[in-house]
């Protein structure tokens, strides 16, 4: 399905042991070569599940946003925001004028009214800001979520579909067991949607509990990203890492 083909490899800053040292995590994601990093903003919690904000402010997100592209000597440098808030769009505005390129909406903090949320999708498009630079805005799903009569093409109004294969933010679980199913049912559904409507164009990406054990089979589901973790941070020979998870 996917053999051959290269995977783009994110690098969350969630994923590390201690939320003070996020700027060596930083640091050692660009140094390894991630081709973008990954941010779950919690609202009411930290990442650590310390009771208390976020401290991935659109403030501090912006600076992550600057040192990225001065580091990288790159313009475009992705940093997805998973705003795992009771209104996401309410904040998305601000992530963006912070500079962050995806924006991902989890399906969790808009399930109660899944229609209304899909309507207001495309007004963010319209900002200027979005628009102008090409950013992107994707809803996440459980595993569960996605077995519970998923249907792709309900979601048209996102540019991707972030599958969660452990809990947000801090991934001291494994990923569920079968994630590469469910990861397989949604390329497929991309598949035969695309097949149906050329202009159909879907990213996938698969963040916590990957690890070089189970990245393959991920990526040969049909992911075309992964994000990595905790188990990123733990590895001694982490260019290494990445480059083998992106090639797998």
């Amino acid at each position: 399905m996917c053999w051959g083909i290269m995977v783009k490899v994110y690098v969350s800053l969630n994923g590390i042991d201690d939320l003070m040292g996020a700027g060596p995590a930083l640091d050692a994601a660009l140094a390894a070569g991630a081709d973008g990093i990954h941010i779950d903003v919690i609202e009411g919690r930290d990442a650590a599940g310390i009771a208390g904000p976020s401290p991935f402010t659109p403030d501090y997100v912006a600076e992550v946003v600057s040192y990225a592209m001065y580091t990288r000597d790159s313009l475009d440098f992705p940093v997805e925001v998973s705003l795992f808030v009771d209104d996401p769009l309410r904040l998305a505005e601000e992530y963006i004028q912070a500079g962050a390129s995806r924006i991902s909406i989890p399906y969790q903090t808009f399930s109660s009214d899944p229609e209304g949320m899909l309507k207001r999708l495309p007004m963010v498009r319209q900002q200027k800001e979005f628009a102008a630079k090409s950013r992107k805005i994707g809803l996440s799903f459980s595993a569960s979520e996605i077995k519970d009569n998923f249907r792709i093409e309900r979601y048209s109004t996102a540019d991707y579909i972030t599958v969660v294969a452990s809990g947000p933010g801090y991934d001291l679980t494994p990923a569920v067991v079968g994630i590469d199913d469910v990861v397989r049912d949604v390329y497929s559904q991309r598949a035969k949607v695309k097949a149906k409507y050329g202009w159909f164009e879907f990213g996938i990406t698969v963040q916590g509990g990957i690890t070089h054990v189970n990245a393959a089979t991920i990526k040969r589901a049909g992911a075309d990203i992964l994000v990595l973790g905790r188990d990123f941070y733990r590895s001694k020979a982490r260019p290494a890492y990445i480059e083998s998870v992106r090639r797998v």
